[in-house]
């Protein structure tokens, strides 16, 4: 018997999936719980992570753009990048 860090639970070895990295062999959440842990982050990770991308390439691009000001101050012609983003936010 092992109890679940999630529901609490004290429930059978076997409703616990195994992992090589803990001293005991058993992953900490039963199977039940995992699945619920793992659509949690799902439905919220995606969306960390896309923020973060977007944020990422705004700085990106204002970086670029303030070094092809600087080029074209000293006679380059570059053309600065403009944002385009589609309907969900995300830049083409």
């Amino acid at each position: 018997m092992k109890q679940c860090r999630y529901c609490g639970q004290d429930k059978n070895i076997s409703e616990f999936n195994m992992s090589r990295l803990l001293k005991d062999g058993l992953r900490p959440y039963c199977r039940p719980c995992n699945a619920i842990l793992a659509r949690n982050y799902r439905a919220t990770g995606s969306t960390i992570k896309n923020r973060y991308e977007m944020q990422t390439t705004e700085i990106l691009i204002g970086f670029y753009n303030e070094i092809i000001s600087v080029l074209n101050k000293r006679g380059y012609k570059i053309k600065t990048i403009k944002e385009k983003k589609d309907g969900a936010g995300n830049y083409k």
